[in-house]
C-alpha cells in the first residue's frame, strides 16, 4: 500500500490493477490526479452540510469521481458523460462503490440545445478535454435537450 498526496490510499489488487481509496472511503479505478487533489485533499467542493434530498447534475462527469463525491454526501446525482471511454470508466468506478453508487444515474449523452445527435471531438480515449477544433477523436453522440436539465 502507498499513499497519494498523503491521504489517498493506493492498492494493487491481485490482477495488477491499481485501486485508489479516498479519505471518505470512495473507491476509484480511474482518476484525474488534479481533480483528486481539488476534491479530496483541498475539499473545494464541500458545501458544508448534508446533501440528503438534493439532486445534483454532473454535466461532463468524466470518470464519475465528482458524482461519487456528492453521492457519498447524500445527494442523488445524474452524471452525464458523452465520451464513450470516460462513460465506461465511470460505470466501473460506480460499480466499485455499490453502497453509494446506486445514487448515481449515469447517462451516456451530450447536453445540447436540441434532442438528437451531435458530433463531438475529444483529445484521447480517456480524457476530460472536449475540443472545439475539429481534430482528435470524433464521436457522434446522442444529445439531450439542455432545457430538460434547466427545468
Amino acid at each position: 500500500m502507498a499513499y497519494l498526496y498523503g491521504v489517498v490510499r493506493v492498492f494493487i489488487d491481485g490482477d495488477g490493477d491499481i485501486l485508489f481509496i479516498m479519505p471518505d472511503g470512495v473507491k476509484l479505478k480511474y482518476i484525474d490526479q488534479f481533480t483528486i487533489a481539488e476534491t479530496w485533499l483541498y475539499d473545494i467542493h464541500f458545501l458544508g452540510f448534508d446533501l440528503s434530498g438534493w439532486l445534483v447534475f454532473d454535466i461532463g462527469a468524466y470518470v464519475g469521481d465528482m458524482a461519487l463525491y456528492y453521492a457519498k454526501r447524500g445527494a442523488a446525482v445524474v452524471a452525464v458523460e458523452p465520451v464513450p471511454a470516460n462513460f465506461e470508466a465511470m460505470l466501473k468506478n460506480i460499480e466499485l462503490n455499490a453502497e453509494k453508487g446506486h445514487k448515481v444515474l449515469p447517462v451516456n449523452a451530450a447536453v445540447a440545445d436540441a434532442d438528437g445527435f451531435v458530433e463531438i471531438y475529444y483529445s484521447g480515449p480517456l480524457t476530460n478535454h472536449l475540443r472545439s477544433l475539429k481534430r482528435g477523436y470524433l464521436a457522434k453522440m446522442r444529445s439531450i435537450l439542455k432545457n430538460i436539465i434547466e427545468n
